[in-house]
């Protein structure tokens, strides 16, 4: 979560990144990321503008077998809009109060340390009261159970759509989410993580 300066922008911008690997080989990559992500914020570039920087120095950075799934999203509170990007994570979720209904928000690039010519197009959402958006890391739909059957998308969403309904606030929401994952798998090892970032529209 990173809160822009009032005076200039007025903007909170959400993120969730995933680097590929695990354990040591991915704990490096992170915290290069996290330095990398902090201090470019401060430039208050735009989200095409940041995403093409991340994307080069990672390009020049990282070995061949290596890369960052990144996410984030700008909201401006006052005009309740939000500007996504995504490159690499699952697509994130709008459900709409106005329908009840979920929709994927279909923005899409390559990851970042991928290809030093990827172009980054932002995605506009319009937010009403009562709406949710919804990150979620790979490992929440990709969790599995003893039967090796996943958690996949339509329980996810299903379950999204029930909180929803329930006008859960946003903690209580990502509450039911990872309870109804953990009650999924039950006592089968986990084999990835499993974040969420959830946005409650007021």
């Amino acid at each position: 979560y990173f809160e822009h300066d009032a005076a200039s922008s007025g903007k909170l911008s959400l993120s969730l990144a995933d680097v590929t690997g695990h354990a040591m080989a991915a704990a490096i990559p992170v915290v290069l990321f996290k330095g990398l992500l902090e201090s470019h914020m401060e430039l208050d570039l735009s989200l095409e503008n940041l995403f093409a920087k991340l994307n080069q120095l990672l390009h020049r950075i990282l070995n061949d077998r290596t890369f960052v799934c990144f996410t984030m999203a700008q909201l401006d509170a006052e005009s309740r809009t939000l500007r996504l990007l995504n490159c690499g994570c699952p697509y994130p979720l709008h459900y709409r109060a106005r329908d009840g209904q979920i929709s994927e928000l279909k923005s899409e690039s390559y990851p970042l340390g991928i290809r030093l010519d990827t172009d980054y197009a932002p995605l506009d959402v319009s937010l009403e009261p009562g709406d949710r958006i919804i990150f979620h890391s790979d490992g929440v739909i990709e969790a599995k159970n003893w039967e090796d059957e996943l958690f996949g998308d339509e329980r996810l969403i299903a379950t999204l759509n029930q909180g929803c309904k329930e006008n859960l606030n946003a903690e209580a929401l990502l509450d039911q989410v990872v309870n109804k994952v953990r009650a999924f798998t039950g006592e089968a090892p986990q084999g990835d993580d499993q974040t969420l970032v959830i946005l409650a529209v007021d």
